[in-house]
């Protein structure tokens, strides 16, 4: 039964039970949608309303994850409480609660943490005045401080020695990359209780004498490789139950021998993790699959080529735990961990040293930063005995029997510190936590959802227990359909293998009524990219397509009077734009697209972001302008400034500055420009003596204001589309220039480092205010950003994004239960590699990246409240669905295969609906509606090409009617008028840039008598348009442009000291697979012996022993148009980007690779323009020509001297 609010409102029997239980500790899991806030609200005020309890709610802790959550808090109790006041007048234990409200203990950790600090500020060693440092401030703090600790350390004799040796260990000589390793591995023992004590025990548990599998690292590795084998087994298993029941009819007998002896061979190896480590590697190295039998006659084709799809991923099982894990002796492995201790010890110093002099830099400000709060508080709250125990103090010992309870919201995002604090102000039985673990999406915030994962498991569920588990699974936020796909897809991917938990019933949402029927479908739009161009992508890319495909659907609804619930008005209502939300994984870069092709659609939007504050147009402008007053002869800074609003220099007036003299610094050509009478340079020089005038003694602040004055800034780009937003950002920086004169800090100098640090901590940056209309606006932000929220129409966008392994690739890893994971490194011989404990390392933070990526998703699809569209991008569409389909035949647990091995949230979107038998319009790549039989909802698939998407910026047709009319009396006039011809419009066609491939293209044509026109690149999606879609065509080969992409990608990338055999190769492309470098579709288009024939020439042996090496060396060179279009005097920029640059011997030499198959003399005069413009490229850059110029043919190992 429910039982009735005072609202009238009715609660749930499983909401009821969590607002009363009282006892216990208790840990409610309450799903997305599901009230828990309300549920928490009312639970505080049933406690200290409760007449069989005298609890006052300053007796009781209540924890939030953000301050805008406390305040929500107790606003929601205030009005709460205000009610019962109303209805209970004469009661005077509401007013009491309501008088104590303001003091009450609603706070976020690290407030209440401030609390105690200046509760018992005796115990602390802080002076008195402290106070909470800006951030900018504290980070540009902590930047003196390393740096200094690293001078210390290079001036310290007695340790210079080994810190040297320590700095090339793990920066391959160069200390840049060292510091940031120490600040990212200061930033993560910060959220460690006590982490002096976890530094010192690292390196003496790499430096250990016991046996692999006695270490945590062999342990883990020893796990996966039993679990891994078992999925080995039931893939084979199901293998076999389809030869046995179809071998004969489809001649697929002989299959069923082979995954029989298949069988065979992976429970040998599974058997051989009970032995020894060298053991388990002699079996591995021994392991080799048969070769399959050949079918029967007349065998079924199709059930083959799938059989062989699941034999594959076996094979990659095996050879993954051999070719990362088992390929090393345990002798060699622990040499290795032993040889990385010594380097350990160097950085626990100089973690010490550094968090030393840091704190006395702060200190000596009276600053505090939030660390300091947790660390201090622990001081406060816990004593340790001298065997290392930790026990309550006296103040937490105090605190326990003040608070009557301890009420912890969003509990799956509390750390190891913050947890130890809770446990030691809180009494037996007084926890209440609330919280999802699969809304768990702050580990880059160190956040441990393992501590809410452990009591789930451990806490029961049965009444009575000594700690209780309760569920609220009811939704109240989306419809019904919304839910069953949610359901559907976490039920087949969330496991605990893959995610840390199963979807079970228990898990699943369960609607909650607040909406009628719907029977609305989710939308999924596949963009299917185009190959490009062998230099590179066309301009825009998939993002800006994606764009459009978001923004043509919410014009579709929005005009096409798509009707939307509104429970304001209990009834359907035509959707307007505030009706839609956009999220996305991360906005880096795509936030000014989306803006733009917004704006061309008319659509109005609001951006919520952090970091795309500083990338806003008017703030890099002024940023830009600051820089150049501080210090002008920085080109980069004052280009960027001249070419800005502010100014407005054209770009041929900046080409014309920098002919006049391509080897000086701008500014010289600047004002060489003004000594010779150019105005524009004349008086842009003029205000920027003035402006650098006032920076000598005006404030920031002031600076600006005078600067926006006298430039007319504000007025300037409130001109522009979304302007009032570009007002306010500009106003906003001179507010945060106001805060920064509040620190320690002064001038513009520093100023523009505050700013810096900034944008570097874009996290924890301004609020972005850029909009395009008004409050009836598309939503844009971030996944993290939507916790909490919730729209009418979700679009996650993005979905083809790979995720981001690129941290696993790190010299060193970290974790707080495994320690550290350091690669080996042979500095002599420049060899490096990972030890055991990186290995295992890598394997446990891949698998919890990969958790939170589906934590993230499964947050952002319950964002929505009645329809959900999914847009995501892929390259080769058809094949893509083919790859999928192949690693879905299976059932059960080969469901965590596929869900380990996806690669961005469209795989795992599309995962389960492969295997079902109705899904045949996905499978083919067809746009349709699936409907699932067993399911609630229906799916509608949009494939789409880049030539499909109509480009806003190019005006549609329309009829036009002419009336017919006599000449008017002026009608010559007006005749000579609209026929005249400007007299040098062909100059008008001479292109202001060029690229390298354009030139070669033209020059081919040239040489091949054809007429050569050239027409002005023209905005659009489409460059080349097949006539049958990519994704639908019979070949699935990739083109050459994608093979030359793939090749190139890869000699980009790849390490050429370690590729010596074929295996390191392999191994090596791999690795650029995971870190989303290279497709499989163009890691398959790659053959091994290619590179191998290039690992053994002549020209890499130049390569790895010269003294230096650029890849991708792009360029800018300015020609006379004259070499292009005869009876021109123009400059024309030419772009490219040349393969590989090395110098040897005081010369430079140039080599381009390339694909092609043709003879030597078709190749050489085919690319011969090409390469005599890579050669001027390289005087321009290093000064002189190169002595060398070749083209080495990846395909036929030939090496051609152009």
């Amino acid at each position: 039964m429910n039982s009735e609010k005072s609202d009238g409102v009715k609660w749930t029997p499983e909401q009821l039970e969590a607002i009363q239980i009282r006892g216990v500790d208790t840990l409610v899991s309450a799903a997305a949608g599901s009230g828990k806030t309300a549920v928490l609200v009312e639970r505080v005020i049933a406690m200290i309303t409760d007449p069989q309890r005298d609890i006052d709610i300053d007796q009781l802790l209540v924890v939030t994850f953000t301050n805008a959550a406390a305040r929500q808090m107790k606003d929601k109790i205030a009005r709460a409480l205000v009610k019962r006041i109303e209805q209970f007048p004469a009661d005077p234990r509401y007013r009491r609660q309501l008088m104590l409200l303001n003091n009450a203990s609603i706070n976020t950790i690290h407030a209440f943490c401030l609390d105690v600090i200046r509760s018992h500020f005796q115990k602390t060693d802080l002076p008195f005045d402290f106070e909470v440092g800006q951030q900018a401030e504290l980070d540009m703090l902590k930047t003196e401080a390393l740096e200094e600790t690293f001078e210390d350390f290079y001036e310290d004799e007695a340790v210079s020695g080994r810190f040297q040796d320590f700095i090339d260990y793990f920066g391959n000589r160069d200390d840049k990359p060292v510091m940031e390793l120490v600040q990212s591995v200061y930033g993560f023992i910060n959220s460690i209780p006590f982490y002096q004590d976890w530094l010192g025990a690292q390196a003496a548990a790499l430096s250990a004498d016991e046996g692999l599998f006695a270490t945590k690292w062999g342990e883990y590795i020893l796990s996966y490789a039993a679990e891994q084998l078992s999925l080995a087994k039931e893939i084979i298993s199901h293998a076999i139950r389809i030869t046995d029941a179809y071998g004969e009819e489809h001649g697929l007998l002989p299959y069923g021998e082979t995954f029989g002896e298949d069988m065979m061979l992976v429970e040998t190896l599974k058997l051989s993790l009970h032995d020894d480590w060298d053991k388990i590697v002699c079996a591995f190295g021994k392991a080799a699959f048969s070769t399959l039998k050949r079918m029967g006659k007349g065998g079924d084709r199709v059930l083959a080529e799938e059989l062989k799809q699941m034999r594959e991923q076996v094979k990659k099982i095996v050879t993954g735990l051999r070719d990362n894990y088992f390929y090393q002796e345990e002798r060699i492995f622990l040499e290795d961990l032993r040889a990385a201790a010594p380097y350990l010890e160097i950085l626990s110093e100089v973690l010490k040293a550094f968090d030393a002099r840091y704190t006395e830099k702060k200190r000596r400000r009276s600053l505090v930063d939030f660390n300091d709060f947790e660390h201090i508080c622990l001081s406060i709250l816990a004593q340790r005995g001298e065997d290392g125990q930790i026990t309550p103090s006296d103040v937490a010992l105090q605190l326990r029997e003040r608070y009557d309870e301890v009420l912890i919201d969003e509990y799956q995002d509390t750390n190891s510190m913050q947890e130890m604090i809770l446990t030691l102000v809180t009494g037996p039985q007084k926890r209440f936590m609330v919280g999802d673990i699969k809304q768990s999406i702050y580990r880059f915030r160190n956040a441990k959802p393992a501590l809410f994962l452990q009591k789930y498991q451990s806490y029961a569920r049965t009444v009575g227990a000594g700690d209780r588990r309760l569920l609220l699974s009811k939704n109240f936020r989306s419809a019904a359909p919304v839910l069953s796909f949610v359901n559907f897809l976490f039920s087949h991917l969330m496991c605990t293998p893959a995610a840390g938990l199963n979807y079970t019933e228990d898990e699943a949402l369960y609607f909650g009524g607040g909406y009628p029927e719907l029977a609305l479908p989710v939308d999924i739009c596949i963009l299917d990219k185009s190959v490009e161009d062998e230099e590179g992508p066309a301009l825009g890319g998939s993002t800006q397509k994606e764009a459009c495909i978001c923004a043509e659907q919410i014009r579709a609804l929005v005009d096409g009077g798509f009707m939307v619930y509104d429970s304001e008005i209990q009834g359907d209502r035509p959707c307007e734009y505030r009706d839609f939300t956009i999220l996305m994984r991360s906005m880096a870069a795509k936030a000014d697209v989306y803006a733009e092709v917004f704006a061309q659609y008319h659509i109005p939007y609001f951006l919520e972001q952090g970091s795309g504050y500083f990338q806003s147009l008017e703030v890099r402008a002024v940023i830009s302008l600051l820089q150049v007053i501080d210090n002008p002869l920085q080109d980069i800074p004052l280009l960027a400034a001249l070419r800005s609003a502010i100014f407005h220099f054209s770009d041929d007036e900046l080409v014309r500055i920098r002919l006049g003299d391509t080897g000086a610094l701008y500014y010289d050509c600047v004002k060489r420009m003004a000594d010779g009478g150019d105005e524009h340079c004349r008086l842009f020089l003029e205000q920027l003596d003035r402006w650098r005038e006032y920076a000598l003694y005006l404030p920031v602040s002031q600076l600006l204001n005078r600067i926006y004055k006298e430039a007319g800034l504000i007025a300037l780009y409130g001109g522009m589309s979304g302007g009032k937003a570009r007002g306010d950002n500009l106003r906003l920086l001179a507010d945060w220039a106001r805060q920064f004169e509040r620190t320690s800090y002064k001038g513009l100098f520093h100023f523009i480092g505050f700013l810096q640090k900034q944008m570097e901590q874009a996290e924890r940056s301004l609020s972005l205010s850029s909009s395009f209309g008004e409050t009836n606006a598309v939503t844009i932000m971030t996944v993290h950003k939507s916790k909490g929220l919730e729209a009418n129409i979700v679009l996650l966008t993005d979905c083809g994004k790979r995720f981001n392994m690129q941290d696993l690739y790190s010299r060193l890893l970290f974790d707080e239960e495994m320690g550290f994971g350091p690669d080996f490194a042979d500095t002599e011989n420049r060899v490096v590699y990972p030890t055991a404990a990186k290995n295992a390392i890598a394997l446990k933070q891949k698998r919890e990246t990969l958790a939170e990526e589906m934590r993230l998703l499964y947050v952002a699809l319950t964002r929505a409240r009645q329809k959900l569209i999914l847009v995501g991008s892929y390259q080769n569409a058809q094949n893509k669905l083919l790859t999928l389909y192949s690693q879905m035949l299976s059932r059960g647990d080969y469901a965590v295969y596929a869900a380990q091995n996806a690669g961005c949230y469209l795989d795992w979107i599309l995962l389960p609906l492969m295997c079902k038998s109705d899904a045949g319009v996905l499978r083919e790549g067809t746009s349709g509606i699936l409907k699932l039989e067993e399911c609630d909802f229906s799916v509608s698939f949009q494939f789409y090409t880049p030539g499909s998407i109509r480009d806003p910026l190019i005006p549609q047709k329309r009829e036009r009617q002419t009336a017919v009319t006599e000449p008017s009396g002026n009608y010559r006039e007006v005749a000579q008028i609209l026929s005249y011809r400007y007299p040098f419009s062909e100059a008008g066609q001479i292109p202001a840039k060029l690229t390298v491939s354009e030139m070669k293209r033209r020059f081919d044509l040239a040489e091949s008598d054809e007429r050569v026109v050239y027409y002005p690149r023209e905005i659009n999606f489409s460059n080349e348009i097949q006539a049958v879609p990519h994704f639908l065509q019979q070949e699935q080969e990739l083109p050459p442009a994608a093979r030359g992409i793939a090749y190139h990608t890869a000699m980009q990338y790849l390490d050429f000291d370690r590729i010596h055999t074929e295996e390191e190769i392999r191994t090596a492309l791999d690795a650029l697979c995971e870190r989303g470098l290279l497709s499989q579709e163009e890691r398959a288009v790659i053959a091994t012996p290619d590179l191998y024939r290039f690992a053994c020439s002549d020209i890499c042996r130049e390569i790895t022993s010269s003294d230096q090496v650029w890849r991708e060396q792009s360029f800018l060179l300015p020609l006379s148009s004259e070499e292009l279009f005869a009876g021109t005097d123009e400059v024309i920029m030419i772009q490219g980007v040349i393969d590989c640059i090395y110098r040897k011997d005081g010369g430079y030499y140039l080599v381009d690779y390339k694909t092609d198959l043709a003879p030597r003399d078709v190749v050489a005069a085919r690319y011969r323009v090409q390469m005599e413009l890579y050669g001027r490229a390289v005087k321009k850059l290093f000064g002189q020509l190169p002595r060398k110029r070749c083209l080495y043919l990846l395909r036929t190992g030939e090496t051609i001297e152009v």
